[in-house]
């Protein structure tokens, strides 16, 4: 028994090797945190966030996250958590749960021989993301550069590359990849250091950083205008959580 626990310690000491943090670099309006969900906190530049902790951005307001090296624009009417931060022998593991709202995301791409893993978690998807840079409010994705496997809960699939536009369909339809844009360029590679990440995210906080909220709003109403959004649940409150399904479908995306 004493041999059996040993060798499963050092298997999951091996596989994770710490938890690791999130740090917020910059707050515009209200935005605040939790630890359970229930009392909130005023967030503010350099405020860590740690495994389980909820960001909630009010009307006009967002914040700028890095994790594990990639960066989470998180914009108004928001709220997440952070349900997984930990670096691996394999590479860094992150996972988000969308509860409402929209995120911007640049993922760092994976280095030598590991692989990064950026999951965002919603009632309707969850986007499994490797170097790649999204536009995400759960139901609709636009991929601004990478690749994407998109397979909603019914199981269908489609493949979105970088500046096409889907969405996962409310009643189980997929929408077929829309060439909405010419694809971005890389805003990370996997050689960025912790200083050119803190560039770009400092960027992303500024005004003149480009917003694809509109785009995104826009393309869900041109090219699938009878599903819906997930982003129009509701306003988010600062008191009352919205209800968390169990019932998600799959994206699976990665760079080019």
């Amino acid at each position: 028994m004493r041999k059996f626990m040993l060798a499963f310690l050092l298997v999951f000491t091996a596989v994770i090797l710490f938890a690791d943090d999130a740090v917020i670099k910059s707050v515009k309006g209200k935005v605040e945190y939790s630890s359970d969900g229930q009392t909130w906190f005023p967030a503010e530049p350099n405020q860590v966030l740690k495994k389980g902790d909820y960001i909630s951005t009010s009307f006009k307001s967002s914040a700028v996250v890095v994790a594990n090296g990639s960066i989470i624009n998180v914009k108004a009417l928001t709220r997440m958590t952070f349900d997984e931060l930990a670096k691996t022998s394999g590479g860094p593991q992150t996972e988000l749960y969308l509860v409402s709202g929209k995120v911007q995301v640049e993922i760092k791409p994976s280095a030598n021989e590991e692989i990064t893993t950026f999951k965002v978690k919603s009632a309707m998807a969850t986007a499994s993301v490797r170097g790649t840079g999204i536009e995400y409010d759960g139901e609709n994705l636009l991929v601004n550069h990478g690749k994407v496997d998109f397979t909603n809960s019914f199981g269908r699939s489609v493949t979105v590359n970088g500046g096409e536009f889907s969405n996962a369909g409310k009643w189980g339809t997929m929408l077929p990849s829309v060439r909405v844009k010419k694809p971005a360029k890389p805003v990370l590679s996997a050689d960025s250091t912790n200083d050119e990440i803190d560039g770009v995210a400092e960027e992303m906080g500024s005004s003149s950083y480009p917003d694809g909220t509109n785009e995104l709003l826009a393309y869900s109403s041109t090219f699938a205008p009878d599903t819906g959004s997930a982003s129009k649940l509701g306003d988010v409150t600062q008191s009352s959580p919205a209800p968390i399904s169990a019932d998600v479908s799959t994206v699976f995306i990665s760079a080019n």
